[in-house]
């Protein structure tokens, strides 16, 4: 899968609850500098997910499909907060991509060995 799209995904899950926090631009920004993308493309796609028309894109490979699933839950964490909205684009990536259970309850539980997260209802 691209890295714009990976990029991109993990900018749309951000903005789920309408907001990007200095927490989460930081963590999406460590996964720039990681794969070499210039601050020009960085500020593209963020543009590119803020659109009306935005889209997740979803990787073929399972192995990839494991790994996106556990980078959009770590940004739905760099805040310390769950919201509704972030929770119900986490749960349709993990439908889309055929996430059995056992692999989804995993991920979810390492998230949840963090007691600094909250659970925020109030979107």
């Amino acid at each position: 899968m691209d890295r714009t799209d990976l990029l991109r995904n993990l900018f749309i899950m951000a903005l789920a609850d309408g907001k990007i926090s200095p927490e989460e631009l930081n963590l999406i920004a460590e996964h720039r500098n990681q794969w070499g993308m210039s601050e020009a493309q960085f500020e593209a796609t963020l543009c590119e997910a803020q659109s009306p028309q935005a889209q997740l894109h979803f990787p073929d490979d399972p192995d990839e499909c494991s790994q996106l699933l556990a980078d959009m839950a770590a940004v739905m964490a760099a805040d310390g907060r769950f919201t509704t909205l972030e929770k119900s684009v986490f749960a349709l990536a993990a439908v889309k991509m055929n996430i059995d259970a056992e692999e989804l309850e995993d991920i979810l539980e390492l998230l949840s060995d963090d007691d600094e997260l909250l659970m925020d209802s109030s979107d």
